[in-house]
């Protein structure tokens, strides 16, 4: 090949030291169309969950299997919500893992705060009305749901994992990082997010719809085609 372009520097990198690819490289992220995003956050049409206004919700949305370590974000939040009787937690999303999760929070004495709603078809509208999201995966390319959730305006939490968190969060600048695996960590991040004040929160919200716009498909149309 004459170029090899990769989704993240992440990758770019293993590219290189793993498989010595000697060919000229680029690296590309994945484009986000924010417009239609923006479009969808208010559509509740069909609608599969009915928020409360009274609770606080955690979301996470991705494929139920062991690599995405959805086991994690369940312990982190049985520790969290005896402190915030209110929070509950989404898993959007279906997987070989599914059944295991629901037989986790039933172990915790959680099941009626972990709600595994399965697909849907406008998941915008699901981050949109909900109060923090996370990403606990233990490895990834470049994770696009991150920055779907950055431009709904939420509060992001995601495993440092390689690769693309650390790089669509700029080192911590637009959310809160944790080692893979370290619950405890997770747990922690979740509580310091949830005692924000509205003001800082509303930074924050600010900040990461911003910063998904950094992705967005015309940006990135303009990028390719420069390197092409």
């Amino acid at each position: 090949a004459d170029l090899i372009m990769s989704n993240s520097f992440g990758v770019d990198s293993d590219l290189k030291e793993l498989m010595n690819i000697k060919t000229e490289t680029a690296v590309w992220n994945n484009p986000i169309d924010i417009e239609y995003i923006k479009e969808k956050v208010g559509d509740s049409k069909g609608a599969v969950f009915q928020f409360d206004l009274h609770k606080k919700y955690i979301i996470s949305i991705g494929r139920l299997i062991p690599l995405k370590r959805n086991k994690d974000l369940i312990f982190a939040f049985k520790s969290v919500s005896a402190n915030f009787p209110r929070l509950e937690l989404i898993f959007v999303g279906n997987g070989e893992c599914k059944k295991e999760l629901e037989e986790s929070a039933k172990d915790f004495g959680v099941s009626d705060k972990v709600h595994l709603i399965g697909q849907v078809d406008n998941p915008f509208y699901l981050l949109k009305k909900s109060d923090i999201f996370v990403l606990n995966s233990e490895t990834e390319g470049f994770p696009n749901v991150l920055i779907e959730a950055m431009a709904c305006g939420l509060p992001v939490i995601s495993s440092n994992c390689k690769s693309g968190p650390n790089e669509i969060l700029n080192n911590e600048e637009f959310g809160r990082l944790y080692e893979v695996g370290d619950i405890e960590a997770l747990a922690g991040c979740i509580e310091d997010t949830l005692l924000l004040d509205n003001s800082k929160l509303k930074n924050i919200r600010n900040k990461n719809i911003e910063r998904a716009n950094d992705f967005d498909i015309n940006k990135s149309i303009n990028k390719f085609i420069e390197v092409l």
